[in-house]
């Protein structure tokens, strides 16, 4: 009893300071900032409230929330979204400022939570007081789109919705089962790395921002392979070729008409050199290239020859 009792009238003896310093006429070398409250706490997240005083001529460049997980799961570790300090952004103001702030994204039900008022000036980054609360669940993050939304392995897309983390770690990106690397974050839009080992043509992507995944799913395709250019039009059985194009970097298979080619490689995702098999007609025929588990037919390239 006498421990919760010294712990209000902590409380309320900070409040007390607070009020005094916003209060002062002195000279200051900065402009000062109070975490005011945590003033509700829901299954969505915490509305939290600060001000910024002794800053009557200044311009804040950026003022609102930081806020971090302190307490973990069994067997968790900090890192493991946690113990990092997150950025709510309010905007830009003038002068003195009282604003309040909902934090909600990457929250999660059960864990305890710090929370500070921050204001940024072109001179200084000033940080306030810190307050605690509990979560009861944070906000839901959703998928509108991604683009491209038909490109290669490897290559880097942006996926827009909202409620994302602006920590790229606390972003879990998975295109079917392979999860993405996220090289980018804003809380409407992340920068991601399409994984390398994707094995499927079409992929849905998911995310997850602490406690919750996205309800909607967006596609994504790998982009199949174009035959541009070819080094040798006129060929016999035996000859190399080397095509050129684009998208090569999936195929696993080459014919020539209906016969596979035993021998081919891919110098790389715009050029693949392959010999040409025996046993063909003559005059014109296909290339085929088999990306994934899908044959792509190009007529018009090639024609075969008497040896």
């Amino acid at each position: 009893m006498n421990q919760i009792l010294y712990k209000y009238l902590a409380v309320s003896i900070v409040s007390t300071l607070v009020f005094v310093a916003c209060s002062e006429d002195q000279d200051r070398m900065h402009h000062q900032v109070n975490t005011l409250e945590v003033a509700e706490v829901n299954q969505q997240g915490a509305l939290v409230k600060g001000d910024i005083c002794f800053a009557e001529d200044l311009h804040i460049d950026d003022y609102g929330f930081m806020y971090r997980r302190t307490s973990f799961a069994p067997n968790e570790y900090a890192w493991m979204g946690g113990g990092v300090w997150q950025k709510l952004s309010l905007g830009s103001g003038n002068g003195n400022l009282n604003f309040e702030g909902f934090v909600s994204i990457n929250i999660m039900n059960g864990f305890d939570y710090d929370v500070m008022a921050f204001a940024e000036s072109e001179s200084y980054t000033v940080n306030g007081n810190i307050l605690k609360f509990v979560a009861q669940g944070g906000a839901v993050p959703s998928v509108d789109r991604v683009e491209p939304n038909v490109a290669n392995r490897n290559d880097i897309v942006s996926i827009y919705g909202k409620n994302f983390s602006t920590r790229t770690a606390f972003n879990v990106v998975k295109f079917n089962e392979i999860q993405a690397t996220v090289i980018g974050a804003v809380d409407t839009m992340l920068k991601v790395i399409v994984p390398g080992k994707l094995n499927r043509v079409e992929s849905n992507i998911r995310i997850k921002v602490g406690d919750y995944v996205t309800k909607k799913l967006i596609s994504f395709t790998v982009a199949p392979p174009v035959v541009e250019g070819i080094d040798k039009p006129i060929a016999e059985s035996g000859d190399w070729i080397t095509i050129t194009g684009k998208s090569f970097e999936p195929v696993n298979g080459v014919k020539v008409g209906d016969v596979n080619c035993r021998d081919y490689g891919i110098i790389h995702q715009g050029a693949i050199k392959f010999k040409i098999p025996s046993g063909l007609p003559l005059g014109n025929v296909a290339i085929k290239l088999r990306y994934f588990d899908t044959w792509v037919t190009f007529e018009g390239f090639l024609e075969i020859v008497e040896l």
